[in-house]
């Protein structure tokens, strides 16, 4: 069996259906489902942080399933992992040995806790609240509560030609409204009352002032009562073809096609295809699901139902009272908490101003000593784990032969094979002498008389201390010894020295480099103010999270 559900802006219709599937099979021990939306395997996004290595993307297609209440991973085979499976080989697995492929614990548990709260949780995704609306829309919503769904989504979709029909409003007119509760769900309530509208008076909408208790129940049963009549000018009986957006849609996806084969337009060549078109359009609008079935539903229970107003004007007096609707606001900080136990790093270290600055600087190298992958650092590796580096050089080499031998074989546009040999430690030799130009030694004097005159260009600077090239000769310890006595006396004209936090062992002063790297990175965090930018890029996968903001750094650091 195989179903399709279109749950729009309402995530958590989809993890309902997944607690109803979820029931199934623990009522039904020979059932074996699976789901996946339009991400794939969403199961194990929820997940991602305790899969295997091999799970990706493109590894898990036809290999997740939910049998007998648990959710079943089938791994690939170890020595081919890329391999495919097909529906019935993972079925027949499943179905032969479930108890082999139930996944692990820490795996399936993040899929429970989206589901936990079901299905207590339904009855706290309702909103229920009193519109004041045509009776015709009370008496519909009263007979199937249900069509409350397609009337709010046709009202949020409106266009310029819903609009026209809305200021006619032949079918449920304002003079005749009445008060009756109606319940949304809160995705439908919220969708609506924050989809900006202003009624036409010239139709007869003529709503009490925004400060008005009764604003909101006579703004929501214009727009509830907009939405129903566009849902029924898409069903009118014998309405031209040419005034259906359906076929507009469709013709318009015929000519991108160039099914009109550049014709003229009104030729007779092109009026044969036109009418080939509506032929098949108007015999198969059910298998494209265009036609308006909501809508011709609405009209046939018109015909049947009771529109006495008098019937809904005496239930007034016992109508329920509203929902509160403060849940449709949300603190800023009560978003960002939620956000952070949804999305953050579970453990995380508080960075504040009584941080140690050696740890933190540690944990900094820690950091930067890590290999990258393609990917990305992954903390989570152990030493032994990471990739062998290779020895030196960073080469690039075009194979020819290589070249011409498998390109053909793949695809014509392959013509060439590069091999690309990539040196780590090279490149972080060259990182890390950069770093130790900028941050300088625990024992830099600040009250140094070395002397910092001219010391040549940058390029000759850079030629001179990063020469990567091993083949060419390095410049000697005194060189550079030599270039930092220029930049000292270069520097001691300036006030630079005194932005830097200092320490002072045995009568010698000089710079604390761990405080001021934890220093100036506080403050490169606080300059961004919650944006995305360098500090908060390296800090978050080192674990620190939690920030404080502080009126004076330099003094709390300090």
């Amino acid at each position: 069996m195989y179903g399709m559900s279109c749950y729009g802006d309402n995530i958590e219709d989809e993890w309902f259906i997944v607690y109803l599937i979820l029931e199934l099979t623990k009522r039904m021990p020979n059932l074996i489902a699976q789901i996946v939306d339009n991400d794939g395997e969403f199961l194990l996004i929820e997940a991602a942080d305790s899969l295997p290595s091999w799970a990706n993307p493109s590894s898990c297609i036809n290999r997740v399933f939910i049998s007998k209440g648990k959710l079943h991973i089938i791994p690939p085979n170890s020595s081919n992992p890329d391999e495919e499976i097909s529906i019935n080989d993972a079925i027949s697995k499943i179905a032969l040995n479930s108890d082999s492929y139930v996944a692990k614990n820490e795996i399936f548990n993040h899929v429970k806790e989206r589901i936990v709260e079901y299905p207590d949780k339904i009855r706290d995704m309702m909103h229920q609240t009193t519109v004041y609306t045509p009776v015709g829309v009370a008496a519909l919503l009263k007979e199937d509560p249900n069509l409350i769904s397609a009337a709010v989504h046709a009202f949020c979709n409106r266009d310029p030609i819903d609009m026209k029909v809305c200021r006619a409003m032949k079918y449920f007119p304002p003079e005749n409204r009445v008060n009756t509760s109606v319940k949304f769900t809160k995705c439908l309530y919220a969708m609506l009352t924050h989809n900006s509208f202003t009624a036409d008076r010239r139709t007869g909408w003529n709503l009490p002032p925004p400060n008005s208790p009764q604003y909101k129940s006579h703004s929501l049963g214009v727009k509830l009562a907009c939405g129903f009549e566009i849902l029924v000018s898409q069903a009118k009986p014998n309405q031209p073809l040419e005034s259906n957006k359906a076929w507009d849609t469709y013709l318009n996806g015929l000519k991108t096609r160039n099914y009109f084969q550049g014709l003229l337009e009104h030729s007779q060549q092109y009026n044969v295809l036109l009418e080939n078109a509506k032929d098949y359009f108007i015999n198969h609008l059910d298998y494209v699901k265009m036609t308006p079935i909501v809508g011709k539903r609405i009209l046939d229970m018109l015909s049947d139902l009771n529109l006495d107003e008098r019937v809904f004007r005496k239930e007034e007096p016992l109508l329920p009272d509203d929902d509160d609707d403060k849940w449709l606001l949300i603190d800023p900080k009560d978003l960002e908490n939620l956000l952070q136990n949804r999305y953050g790093q579970k453990n995380f270290v508080s960075l504040t101003s009584e941080t140690n600055p050696i740890n933190f600087s540690g944990k900094l190298n820690e950091f930067l000593e890590q290999t990258s992958g393609i990917e990305g650092v992954d903390l989570q590796e152990s030493e032994e784990n990471l990739p062998t580096r290779p020895k030196r050089g960073i080469k690039v080499k075009r194979n020819s032969k290589e070249s011409s031998n498998s390109a053909s074989s793949r695809s014509p546009s392959l013509t060439r094979k590069y091999k690309v040999d990539f040196d780590p430690d090279q490149f972080s030799n060259a990182v890390q002498n950069i770093l130790d130009l900028v941050i300088p030694d625990d024992n830099w004097n600040l009250e140094s008389e070395s002397d910092f005159s001219n010391y040549g260009s940058d390029d000759d600077l850079a030629a001179d201390v990063y020469d990567l090239n091993p083949s060419q000769p390095k410049k000697s310890e005194s060189t550079m010894k030599n270039y930092m006595k220029e930049m000292d006396s270069q520097l001691s004209e300036t006030t630079l020295a005194k932005s830097f936090a200092t320490t002072n062992k045995d009568g010698n002063t000089s710079v604390d480099v761990n405080t001021n790297v934890l220093k100036n990175m506080m403050q490169s965090y606080q300059e961004e103010a919650g944006g995305s930018g360098p500090a908060g890029n390296i800090l978050e996968p080192l674990g620190f999270t939690k920030f404080e903001h502080f009126n004076s750094i330099d003094d709390e650091v300090d």
